[in-house]
């Protein structure tokens, strides 16, 4: 499954969406948004225009979470077979 965390190395919320992936085995690639001012569009693309941290987009399913609560990537991952259903 290929994942990309656009965010920065500052952000709090980055920091706990990375944390999360990395807890429950996924893979990802994280893009610094201070690097880059095209991926910086590329997340605010996602937002109305808008760059929001973290950006996450799940490339197999075609999915994009925005600022997510830790619920909404782990229930994703549940929805799609990833990881078991608690």
């Amino acid at each position: 499954m290929r994942v990309e965390v656009l965010g920065c190395t500052w952000c709090e919320d980055t920091d706990r969406t990375r944390e999360l992936l990395e807890k429950v085995g996924i893979t990802y690639e994280f893009v610094d948004l201070d690097l880059s001012q095209e991926d910086e569009a590329r997340a605010a693309s996602f937002n109305n225009g808008v760059c929001r941290t973290p950006t996450v987009i799940f490339h197999e399913y075609d999915k994009v979470l925005v600022e997510p609560s830790d619920e909404q990537p782990y229930a994703l991952l549940q929805e799609t077979g990833f990881i078991p259903k608690d």
